[in-house]
């Protein structure tokens, strides 16, 4: 049956080499791995391309036709234990990592809004000013107070697509929270406050326009009345400087950023793209490094 013993017979085959046999109508079924463990090496050391086809090619031409379509080959499922252990390998490996996608999703789309939040702001800023440039002469009045806070709205909100108009009133942010710093004590309960006017944008943004006396100041919540309402992961500020609109946290020079209460989220995260001081603060700095990987 074999050619010139140069390849086992059949049954041999089957008798040493199969691990899952079965009998139907007589006639042995080996695993096809089985058959391709045996024969496929004695192929590539011929100089042949080791693969089902070539492993079918040569049992043709090694055992009589009749002989060769009496065995079937079948292929080998996995065992239901391989199954649960590789499911179980995959279900570790998925709980270890999607917590890091997740998080990288999430300062993606913050960064995504924030920049479109300073973009929308700078412009409304710009076309407002067409007329009148300088800010100390919009009528801020004393540090925070509202009359200043209501004339810097009145001259941005044409310009913005406004959906609600709170005024001094509650409404236009999350009720009976109060924001935090980063470093989560408590600071701002922004929609009871009295001081800031108070807006809704037509994307979601919520607007706080404050006085400052000779500058204006501009909080917004880039994924509205959801959480986590804390500085620097969701609330973010601009100041409103003469000529332009300045991410809060960009002193002249880029100098004394610090990472622990209102200091420099808004401007790191617009310039650098990046929320990296959320895992690598020591290490980040204007004059230092400006990403976890440098």
């Amino acid at each position: 049956m074999g050619n010139n013993n140069q390849y086992p017979p059949l049954p041999s085959l089957i008798r040493e080499g199969a691990t899952h046999v079965v009998q139907p109508n007589n006639l042995y079924s080996p695993c096809l791995s089985d058959v391709m463990a045996t024969f496929l090496p004695s192929l590539e050391g011929r100089g042949k391309k080791a693969s089902p086809f070539s492993l079918h090619t040569t049992l043709k031409r090694t055992y009589r036709p009749n002989v060769l379509t009496s065995y079937r080959l079948k292929k080998c499922a996995f065992t239901l234990a391989e199954v649960l252990v590789t499911l179980g390998i995959i279900g570790v490996v998925a709980a270890m990592t999607m917590p890091v996608l997740t998080q990288n999703n999430t300062e993606k789309v913050t960064v995504t809004r924030l920049k479109k939040a300073y973009s929308i702001l700078s412009q409304a800023y710009t076309s407002a000013s067409s007329e009148n440039i300088n800010i100390t002469e919009w009528g801020l009045g004393e540090k925070w107070s509202q009359e200043g806070a209501k004339n810097i709205a009145e001259k941005l909100i044409p310009y913005l697509k406004v959906t609600k108009d709170c005024g001094f009133e509650k409404g236009c942010f999350p009720a009976n929270v109060t924001y935090k710093y980063f470093d989560g004590t408590t600071w701002y309960g922004i929609d009871s406050a009295t001081r800031p006017y108070k807006l809704i944008l037509a994307d979601g943004t919520l607007i706080a326009i404050e006085s400052l006396g000779t500058r204006g100041k501009v909080f917004v919540d880039i994924n509205g009345f959801k959480g986590p309402n804390q500085d620097g992961k969701d609330l973010f500020s601009f100041i409103l400087e003469k000529n332009t609109v300045v991410p809060f946290g960009d002193p002249e020079g880029k100098s004394g950023v610090t990472f622990g209460r209102n200091q420099g989220y808004t401007a790191w995260v617009i310039y650098n793209e990046n929320m990296d001081y959320l895992r690598c603060p020591e290490k980040l700095g204007w004059d230092k490094a400006t990403s976890c990987k440098d």
